[in-house]
């Protein structure tokens, strides 16, 4: 799995200098794309459910709730002809506040991550409308957090492999080869593995 992600990444690289020779001069832009940037608050406030314990009606039983949510989905996207290079933050923090009518309280995270990704793709050959060429992609997780005792997760990811990407119907259709180092323990864990994924409009 190592060769065949050293071979992806060194046809990426080959690719890039050919095309960089060019002398064409190509266009280019630079976008800012906020997919979601959200606020979440909501309050149940059940009383008297202790009265209502026979009662067949689940919300009248359950415990007074408190929800608040934040999430930030945000890209930076650097596109030419023979090229195009995204920069992700994807953020989501939510925690939870339950009260029982006998008066106890307990919180509890439901979301936490934070997920920074860059990824490049290269345009070799057109597909009607889509592009076909290779690929590399490196990301890094983490939360705001963490649970406990437990600590903090760290975990560093690389990609590399062949994406069709930019069709009408098909975003993104890929194969690739994918390594990831685990740092949230010690000793570091590294694992490897094959993804296939796409995107559908």
């Amino acid at each position: 799995m190592k060769k065949y992600c050293i071979l992806l990444c060194f046809a990426l690289l080959l690719s890039s200098v050919a095309n960089a020779q060019e002398q064409k001069e190509q266009e280019s832009s630079l976008k800012l794309n906020v997919r979601r940037i959200g606020l979440e608050l909501s309050s149940t406030q059940v009383k008297h459910a202790k009265a209502y314990q026979d009662s067949p009606i689940a919300q009248f039983t359950s415990d007074s709730q408190t929800v608040v949510k934040g999430v930030v989905d945000v890209a930076l996207e650097y596109e030419r002809d023979i090229l195009r290079w995204d920069n992700k933050l994807f953020a989501e923090y939510a925690k939870t506040r339950l009260k029982s009518d006998s008066g106890s309280v307990d919180n509890n995270e439901s979301a936490d991550k934070i997920l920074l990704t860059s990824s490049y793709a290269h345009k070799l050959w057109n597909l009607e409308q889509a592009h076909i060429g290779p690929f590399a992609e490196i990301e890094y997780q983490t939360e705001f957090k963490r649970n406990a005792d437990a600590p903090r997760q760290k975990v560093a990811r690389a990609k590399a492999g062949i994406k069709l990407f930019d069709g009408a119907v098909f975003k993104d259709l890929y194969i690739a080869g994918v390594g990831e180092y685990d740092m949230t323990y010690d000793p570091d864990v590294s694992k490897s593995a094959a993804e296939i994924g796409f995107n559908i409009e």
